[in-house]
């Protein structure tokens, strides 16, 4: 008699969940979902028009039971660089995707694809130019330690042989010695700048990427405060319009490669229609809303 009731309760519980996936108008869900994308297309386009990162374009999905999600693409990341043994490696040209962003014709995109590699080229030959000078020092500094060794084996050499030379050779090779001690010492003074020479440009060098780093780091930060708040805002005002979504799945935001710190991940923002909704009615503010989201990168 009990499994007969768990039975029972389960073939309910299967029937209610059915119905509740039936009731879903996915119809009506796809307008909402559309009139969503424009707005917050115009929102978001506007918080961060004046950002060194822009809002570019979004592609809208619904995953039933789940929730809508939002997936980004953005624009005008600086580039990432590397300092490793002491000198900059040039960045790779990559490949921007302008698929779905419907607001480039076939010529225009080609061209701004032109643009952007031409100014990366430029950075790459900058770089690379500061890469070749510290090889050429480096180059300079083995061929003086390898004249400083032929120095030294001659000055052992001459030592030797004044240990058993006669007044009259000896005299000779004090006067070598001695000419040989003054290139050394020249030597040893051109070993000196050319090092101080390479750890300037290696010291400026690495500053200039750290300042590029940083600008880089705060140009992402400030694009997201913008858009958090295009989204808690357009959320709270729009928010209304997502009726169809039913209760207990989310709104998700999916910056695609945002992270690219971490081998491109995601940055990803899940907020419960609940608290959509409680926003829309006024019962929690936009900074509430904000607080409640689960926010990662993956």
């Amino acid at each position: 008699m009990n499994i007969k009731r768990l039975v029972s309760s389960g073939v309910a519980a299967l029937f209610v969940a059915c119905a509740a996936h039936g009731a879903t108008n996915y119809q009506a869900l796809s307008k909402e979902l559309e009139i969503m994308n424009s707005v917050l297309n115009t929102a978001l386009k506007q918080e961060t028009s004046q950002q060194a990162i822009k809002f570019r374009s979004m592609q809208t999905s619904y995953l039933a039971n789940q929730g809508v999600v939002f997936t980004l693409t953005t624009s005008g990341r600086t580039t990432r660089v590397f300092f490793e043994s002491g000198f900059p490696v040039p960045p790779p040209v990559p490949e921007i995707d302008f698929s779905g962003s419907g607001v480039f014709s076939e010529e225009m995109e080609i061209e701004l694809q032109e643009t952007i590699h031409e100014a990366l080229d430029s950075v790459k030959h900058h770089f690379s130019g500061n890469r070749g000078r510290l090889q050429d020092l480096r180059s300079e500094s083995r061929d003086l330690a390898w004249e400083a060794r032929e120095y030294e084996r001659r000055k052992r050499d001459l030592n030797f042989e004044l240990r058993n030379a006669e007044s009259s050779r000896a005299k000779e090779l004090k006067e070598d010695l001695k000419e040989l001690e003054k290139e050394l010492a020249e030597l040893s003074k051109k070993q000196a700048d050319l090092q101080a020479y390479s750890e300037k440009i290696e010291s400026e060098q690495k500053a200039l990427l750290e300042k590029k780093q940083a600008e880089s780091e705060q140009a992402k930060k400030s694009f997201l405060a913008s858009f958090e708040e295009g989204v808690a805002d357009t959320l709270c005002r729009f928010g209304g319009g997502l009726r169809a979504i039913p209760n207990g799945e989310n709104v998700s935001f999916v910056l695609r490669g945002f992270n690219d710190s971490q081998a491109s991940q995601d940055k990803i923002y899940v907020f419960k229609v609940e608290d959509v909704k409680k926003c829309v009615q006024e019962k929690i503010e936009e900074s509430k809303l904000l607080a409640s989201a689960i926010v990662y990168d993956f």
